[in-house]
């Protein structure tokens, strides 16, 4: 959900499922219009954040650099994330070769936080979604 209602689905969800928002900034609260800290998801109970989604890399230029920032912060404070990865259609079509490599790219600047116990990657092609 967007941040405005992630604490309205958190009371919702009775299966043990998580709900988490889709986003965050690189560093804490401060003067970054629109964004919403880590500090600020801690003092909602809010467990995990969800980075790297395809649209954000597309549409806010989010490179591999600035969300291995955001994946650092994150766990620095002492939460988790779902890291996202995947291919648009025309590296899928080159193969799986070209496929793996985008994936790899995308992973290469946080391999070394990639802890199953607080990092999940969730692979979403991008021609899949939609």
């Amino acid at each position: 959900p967007s941040p405005l209602h992630v604490t309205y689905c958190v009371d919702k969800v009775t299966n043990g499922a998580a709900v988490c928002p889709q986003n965050c900034n690189f560093k804490g609260c401060g003067a970054y219009t629109g964004e919403m800290s880590v500090e600020q998801m801690k003092d909602l109970k809010i467990e995990w954040c969800l980075i790297g989604h395809s649209e954000r890399r597309e549409y806010f230029s989010e490179s591999d650099e600035l969300l291995a920032t955001k994946l650092k912060y994150i766990l620095d404070a002492g939460m988790k994330c779902i890291f996202c990865i995947g291919e648009k259609l025309p590296e899928r079509e080159k193969g799986l070769e070209a496929t793996m490599a985008v994936c790899i790219k995308q992973l290469e600047q946080v391999k070394g936080m990639l802890d199953p116990e607080k990092v999940v990657i969730a692979y979403e092609p991008v021609w899949a979604i939609g």
